[in-house]
C-alpha cells in the first residue's frame, strides 16, 4: 500500500509539471522514436511483473483484493505502533536510544494489544526512537539543503538538465511519503538510491549555489592513501557483513544445515529474521525444525517474549498440551499486556483441542474483556471459538453481537440479543439495543 502510495504521488508530480509546462515541453525533453519504443517496453513490462511475486503468479487484481481487505486492521495496528513509538521518543528525546535499538524494545508494543513488530512502520519515527532529535534534525537538514540544491538546478540550470533533477526529485518525494508508512530507508536499494541522488545533487548545485567560504586543506600523499585505505576497508567490511547475512539465508532455508547455526544466531540483526523463519515452519507444519531453531533463541534470549509464545505453540502442535500449557503460564507472569492477551488466546485454542471445557469458557470469558477482539482478524477468530462456548455470559453475548454489528451482520448480532433477552437480562449494551427486534 505504501508502495503504490508512493508511485501515486510521483505520477501526480510528473504530470503537474507535464501539464503546467506543455506549452514548452520541447524545450525540457528531447525525445524521439528510440525513447518512445522503450516506454511502452518498460509499460508493458511493469504490467507484467505486477503479476508475479517470488512464488510466482500472482494476478495483481488479486493483491488488490488483499490490500484492501487487510488495510483496516493494517492500518490500527500502525496507529498504535506509532502510539508506542513516541512514547519511546519520549524516554530519551535528545540521542535516542541507539540505532538498531528499536527491535529489542518492541515487546514493550504488547501493552497496546500488538504481539510484536520489528519495524515502526514509519523510518521518521523510528529515527527519533534510535538517534533522538539529534538524528532527526541532522535527517530533517540534509533533506532541506537537498531540496535548496534542486530549486537552483531547476531554476538556473538548462531544462534538459533541470527535467533529469525534477524527475529524481520526484522520486526522492515519493520516497518521502512512503516512509511516513512504512520503512524503505532501512533496505539496502533504497538508501544506496538516495545516497547517489543526493550526491549527484550537492555536485551539480555547486555550480549554482556560491560557497559562504572556501577553506584550502593540503593533505599530504600519506594522508591520502590512508583515507582511500580507510574507505576501502569498511567496504569490504560492509561486503563481509552481506555475505554473512546471504550464508545465514541459505542455511535457514535448508534444514540439513539447522545445527550449524548455533555459534551466529547470537548476533543480534539475525533475531528478526530467525524468529520469521520459526513463523513459516510453523505455519508449515514443520515443528520440529521450528522448535529447534526457537530453541537456539531461547538459549540466548531466554525472556524474549515471541520466541516462548513460538515454543508454547510448537508444542501444542504436536499435542504436548501440558507442556505447552506450563510454557504459557510462565510467559504471563514475565509477558507485556499484549502478549498476555495472546496467551489466552493460544490457552483457549489448546483447552478446545484437548477437551478442556470448563478451562476453556474460563479462558472464553477472559478473553472477552479485552477490546482488543474489536480488530475485525481477531474478533472473527472469538466468534469462531464461540460455538465452543456453552453457558450464559451477558457480557460475552454482548461483545459477540458487538462484533457482529461491526461486520455488519446484524441478523446474527439479533441472535446473540435475543439470548441476553431470554434470560431476562437488563445489561444489554445501549448502543445494541436499536437491533432489538
Amino acid at each position: 500500500r505504501a508502495s503504490w502510495l508512493s508511485i501515486g504521488i510521483e505520477i501526480t508530480l510528473l504530470a503537474g509539471f507535464l501539464i503546467l509546462k506543455r506549452k514548452t515541453l520541447s524545450q525540457w525533453i528531447s525525445w524521439d522514436k528510440t525513447k518512445t519504443l522503450a516506454s511502452i517496453f518498460a509499460f508493458l513490462l511493469f504490467i507484467v511483473l505486477i503479476n508475479f511475486n517470488t512464488q510466482g503468479l500472482d494476478l495483481f487484481s488479486h493483491t488488490v483484493s488483499n490490500v484492501i481487505g487487510s488495510a483496516e486492521n493494517s492500518a490500527e495496528a500502525r496507529f498504535k505502533i506509532w502510539v508506542v513509538a513516541i512514547d519511546m521518543i519520549k524516554t530519551s528525546p535528545i540521542f535516542g536510544t541507539g540505532l538498531g535499538s528499536w527491535f529489542y524494545q518492541s515487546d514493550i508494543i504488547g501493552a497496546y494489544g500488538i504481539s510484536t513488530a520489528d519495524k515502526a512502520h514509519n523510518d521518521l519515527l523510528q529515527l527519533g526512537v534510535e538517534l533522538g532529535l539529534t538524528g532527526l534534525l541532522l535527517f530533517v537538514g540534509s533533506v532541506i539543503m537537498t531540496l535548496i540544491g534542486l530549486f537552483n538546478i531547476v531554476k538556473l540550470d538548462n531544462k534538459i538538465h533541470a527535467w533529469f533533477y525534477y524527475l529524481m526529485w520526484a522520486a526522492i518525494g515519493g520516497s518521502f511519503v512512503q516512509m511516513q508508512l512504512s520503512f524503505p530507508y532501512q533496505l539496502i536499494m533504497p538508501s544506496l538510491l538516495f545516497g547517489l541522488y543526493l550526491g549527484m545533487i550537492a555536485q551539480r548545485s555547486e555550480k549554482f549555489i556560491e560557497p559562504i567560504k572556501i577553506i584550502p586543506i593540503q593533505a599530504a600523499n600519506t594522508y591520502q592513501t590512508a583515507m582511500k585505505s580507510l574507505v576501502v576497508t569498511v567496504m569490504a567490511v560492509i561486503v563481509v557483513i552481506y555475505a554473512n547475512w546471504i550464508v545465514m539465508y541459505a542455511q535457514l532455508s535448508d534444514t540439513s544445515e539447522i545445527t550449524e547455526i548455533g555459534s551466529i544466531i547470537s548476533q543480534s540483526h539475525f533475531i528478526p529474521l530467525i524468529n520469521k523463519r520459526v513463523s513459516v515452519r510453523l505455519g508449515n507444519q514443520k515443528t520440529k525444525e521450528a522448535l529447534l531453531l526457537n530453541q537456539y533463541l531461547l538459549d540466548d534470549f531466554p525472556n524474549y517474549n515471541h520466541a516462548i509464545s513460538n515454543h508454547a505453540l510448537g508444542l501444542a502442535v504436536n499435542k504436548h498440551y501440558d507442556e505447552a500449557l506450563s510454557v504459557l503460564e510462565r510467559l504471563e507472569r514475565i509477558a507485556t499486556p499484549g502478549y498476555r492477551q495472546l496467551t489466552l488466546r493460544m490457552k483457549a485454542e489448546i483447552y478446545i483441542n484437548a477437551g478442556k471445557k470448563e478451562k476453556f469458557q474460563q479462558t472464553f470469558d477472559q478473553i472477552v474483556k479485552y477490546s482488543y477482539v474489536q480488530v475485525p482478524r481477531l474478533g472473527q477468530w472469538t466468534l469462531d471459538i464461540y460455538k465452543y462456548y456453552q453457558k450464559y455470559n451477558c457480557t460475552v453475548e454482548n461483545k459477540m453481537a458487538s462484533i457482529l454489528v461491526k461486520q455488519g451482520k446484524i441478523q446474527q448480532a439479533r441472535q446473540h440479543i435475543a439470548i441476553i433477552n431470554k434470560n431476562k437480562s437488563t445489561c444489554l449494551a445501549a448502543e445494541l439495543r436499536q437491533y432489538q427486534q
